[in-house]
C-alpha cells in the first residue's frame, strides 16, 4: 500500500515537479547525525512529504524504549515541527534495507515500529493519532550496527493508502 502512494508521489515528481525531497542527513563515521529541520503545518503539499536519510547508526533503539528495535544515531535524523489541526500525522519510511522507526511525540510518547501494521513490507510505519502540534524528533534504524543505507522517510496526513 505504501508504495502504491510512493509510486504516485514519485510519478507527480517526474511529471510535474511536486514532490519536495531533501538532501541525506550528515552522518559522521560513529552514527552521530547533524539533524535535518522541517516545518510542516495541517494541509502541507505535497502530501506526502519526503526526506531523504542515512539510517542506521550504533545507538541501541531500545535504550529509548523498549519497544523500540534497531539500531539508531545518537541524536535523531530529522525533527519535525508540526503545526496541526489534522486528527492524524503518518511518518513511514521505504529503503532497499530492513528498517526501523522511531518517534518521539511531542508530549514524550515514544513510537516504534520495524515492519509496516499490515506486514506487506519490512518497512517501518507509524501513525499517530490526535497528533499534537509540536516537535516530533525522529529517527531512522537499521538491524545491524553501523549500517547506514539510503532510506526516504515521509510524512502523510492520509490514514489510507
Amino acid at each position: 500500500m505504501a508504495r502504491t502512494l510512493i509510486a504516485t508521489a514519485l510519478s507527480c515528481a517526474l511529471l510535474a515537479g511536486c514532490a519536495a525531497t531533501g538532501q541525506p542527513v550528515a552522518r559522521s563515521a560513529t552514527g552521530g547525525t547533524s539533524a535535518r529541520t522541517v516545518t510542516l503545518k495541517t494541509g502541507f503539499l505535497p502530501d506526502p512529504y519526503s526526506v531523504t536519510v542515512a539510517a542506521g547508526g550504533t545507538f541501541a533503539a531500545s535504550a529509548r524504549s523498549s519497544s523500540c528495535r534497531g539500531y539508531i544515531a545518537d541524536g535523531p535524523d530529522v525533527i519535525l515541527n508540526f503545526t496541526t489541526a489534522a486528527d492524524e500525522l503518518h511518518i513511514f519510511v521505504e529503503a532497499d534495507a530492513d528498517t526501523t522507526l522511531v518517534v518521539r511525540a511531542p508530549n514524550g510518547t515514544w513510537h516504534c515500529n520495524d515492519d509496516d501494521d499490515l506486514g506487506d513490507t519490512w518497512d517501518p510505519w507509524v501513525s499517530i493519532l490526535n497528533a499534537r502540534s509540536g516537535t516530533y524528533s525522529i529517527w531512522v534504524g537499521t538491524f545491524t550496527s553501523g549500517s547506514y543505507p539510503s532510506a526516504t522517510l515521509y510524512f502523510s496526513e492520509y490514514g489510507s493508502f
